[in-house]
């Protein structure tokens, strides 16, 4: 009698390709696992860097308002040591009198920074002194009040308008019958730019035109 036998070979020489097809999914779900983490980390660092930056633009805004508060010093309950001559420089109320339009970035020449800051605000160390530092946020704030002239003037009354960027001060639309029309001059602007440094290399300008 025959004994029939099942050949082994056909199976054998299968036995090695699904250990290679199972090596190669694992593989592909590896790496969509570690592209997964690596998006979900991006997002994250994105949502604490806007964050940072809104913290930061919260503080630059008080940094505008002391400086409107140094300028029209009449107006704040500043003591004397705070109010600003405004004739002169004075570092320690972080003004300058004069405006120099060559010491200021530009795009071509320094892009890492928006165009206009001036040149004492473009690094985070340096001579300029610091306004305010935050220990609970980390955030550093440094600004500088410039009168918009060329050079500086006894009062606001001397400039004229080949020194100074001027503007009329703000006048009450309302009139009076029979009373005779006021003529109010022109006044310097003031520009105050504010940088503020938090914590993760986030970074905030700041700058608006006061009249004066």
């Amino acid at each position: 009698m025959r004994t029939l036998r099942n050949s082994p070979g056909a199976p054998r020489a299968q036995q090695g390709i699904a250990l290679f097809v199972a090596l190669i999914v694992m593989v592909a779900l590896s790496l969509a696992g570690v592209a997964l983490i690596r998006s979900i980390d991006t997002t994250t660092s994105v949502t604490g860097n806007i964050a940072f930056r809104q913290a930061a633009l919260l503080q630059a805004n008080w940094a505008v308002e002391e400086a409107i508060g140094h300028v029209y010093a009449a107006d704040t309950t500043l003591s004397p040591g705070d109010m600003i001559d405004t004739k002169q420089d004075q570092t320690a109320q972080f003004y300058l009198a004069s405006f120099d339009p060559a010491k200021d970035s530009t795009i071509s020449a320094q892009p890492a920074l928006p165009a206009g800051v001036p040149d004492v605000l473009w690094k985070k160390g340096g001579a300029w002194p610091i306004a305010f530092s935050d220990s609970t946020t980390g955030n550093m704030v440094k600004y500088i009040i410039q009168r918009m002239c060329s050079t500086a003037i006894a009062s606001p009354a001397d400039a004229n308008q080949a020194q100074c960027e001027l503007m009329t001060p703000k006048q009450s639309l309302g009139t009076t019958v029979g009373d005779e029309a006021l003529t109010i001059g022109k006044y310097p602007l003031y520009r105050v730019t504010v940088r503020v440094d938090g914590p993760n290399n986030s970074l905030a300008f700041v700058q608006a035109m006061i009249r004066g």
